[in-house]
């Protein structure tokens, strides 16, 4: 079998799956800009010279971020009748841009089981539904497109990904200096006010206004790099190692958010191995490059075989659309069940 996977947000990147063999691409690497994205072209043409010669009979999932973001639907019919991809043979899945980093970490950990940790600045966005008793109405009703998956939990095998937990937060308050100290101090001990948590499909959720980790460090880009994206969020990592705590400098307010964002990460660390009796653990999303607080895990928890996604970030996200194409997808339904469509959860298989 073999499978197709494109990522089509920022980090542009192309997976190609036959049987056990990968081949992988990222854009930025041909055209030498970072981070590059769909918002900046509609033509991919490097990537695409990669699967021109390819058989049309290869399925091919298109996965990004957000499915409302401008241009996709257009750019994925575009694709497909510029390659000639039958209609039967391609889709592009809604709301599982945490599912594509799990399967991501998960087929490189060779593990055979394994609990994913995803952490990153935001994912798919939480639009379905009205969340009753929500303590948090006044946001939520004005702007419910503020709640994004930051953190997620799965168990996984060979034959299925089940998910565990999932915590939406809002980028609420996160540009703002001030703001953003509150919230550093707040994720020493997640004691959140604005907490809302239910049990959904078996699934537990946390509907928060305090941002994840990932979200932290894109606050801390915009306030001192001024880029909002979080693609300099490594920069502030590595601008922790010159600051001190209480300090009033930048690299003093990256020192306090390494560190409660370690903390907060070793919580949700507990959490997942408290969920299952399995003791191979995958980190993965962008947080998952902060190479120095997976150190110190991989010290702390003893028993506990780790392995850190070597494609973390969201480029990663082609791989696993393409493994969970071949893999598992395909397995579960027969080809009628495609025919160019959304899939909006992956995990109803």
């Amino acid at each position: 079998m073999a499978a197709i996977g494109l990522n089509i947000s920022h980090n542009l990147s192309l997976c190609i799956k036959q049987k056990d063999k990968i081949q992988y691409w990222a854009e930025d690497r041909f055209n030498k800009i970072k981070n590059y994205g769909l918002k900046d072209a509609l033509e991919i043409l490097l990537l695409e010279s990669k699967i021109k010669d390819l058989p049309k009979d290869i399925p091919i999932c298109f996965t990004t971020i957000q499915s409302f973001e401008d241009g996709i639907d257009k750019f994925c019919y575009l694709f497909a009748e510029r390659h000639n991809i039958p209609m039967d043979k391609w889709f592009r899945t809604n709301g599982v841009h945490h599912d594509h980093h799990a399967y991501c970490g998960f087929y490189n950990s060779n593990f055979d089981d394994a609990l994913v940790l995803v952490m990153d600045g935001g994912g798919a966005q939480q639009l379905d539904e009205r969340i009753d008793e929500n303590p948090l109405e006044n946001i939520y009703w004005q702007k419910p497109w503020l709640y994004v998956e930051s953190d997620s939990i799965y168990y996984i095998d060979k034959y299925k990904l089940t998910k565990l937990y999932k915590r939406y937060s809002t980028y609420y308050n996160i540009f703002r200096r001030k703001s953003i100290r509150d919230i550093i101090n707040t994720l020493y001990t997640d004691n959140d006010l604005f907490n809302y948590t239910r049990v959904k499909d078996g699934v537990e959720e946390l509907y928060t206004s305090l941002p994840g980790p990932g979200m932290v460090f894109i606050g801390l880009c915009a306030q001192i790099t001024g880029e909002k994206e979080g693609f300099d969020a490594g920069k502030m990592m590595g601008l922790s190692s010159y600051g001190k705590v209480g300090g009033d400098s930048d690299a003093d307010l990256c020192k306090e958010a390494q560190i409660a964002t370690e903390k907060y990460t070793m919580r949700m660390i507990e959490k997942a191995l408290d969920m299952s009796t399995c003791r191979n653990l995958v980190l993965t999303g962008g947080y998952a490059m902060n190479c120095v607080n997976n150190y110190k895990y991989a010290q702390h928890f003893k028993g506990v075989n780790f392995f850190v996604d070597p494609v973390p970030h969201d480029g990663g996200t082609a791989i696993g659309a393409a493994v969970w194409l071949d893999d598992y997808f395909q397995k579960s339904f027969s080809d009628e069940k495609f025919k160019g469509r959304i899939i909006d959860e992956t995990n109803n298989q």
